[in-house]
């Protein structure tokens, strides 16, 4: 059983709405990640940049990043 419990929508604090948004128009749902990181707005805010930089820097390809996504899912015996 988890320690903590994602924070839903209504409890995060406002600020960080805009990535409870993003991820539900990206994935259809909101991450368990952006639950928990959302108790900190700000080591939240860190995470989606530090993501977003290292998608933008171009140095893993999108295919190679794709298959990094399948494995890691069959590892942790999560559906892809």
């Amino acid at each position: 059983m988890a320690r903590m419990h994602a924070l839903a929508r209504d409890e995060a604090a406002e600020a960080t709405h805009s990535v409870y948004d993003a991820n539900v128009a990206t994935y259809g749902q909101v991450l368990n990640s952006t639950g928990i990181y959302a108790y900190r707005p700000t080591i939240l805010q860190g995470v989606k940049a530090l993501g977003e930089g290292i998608q933008r820097s171009g140095l893993i390809p999108a295919r190679l990043r794709c298959l990094v996504n399948v494995y890691v899912a069959s590892r942790v015996g999560c559906p892809y």
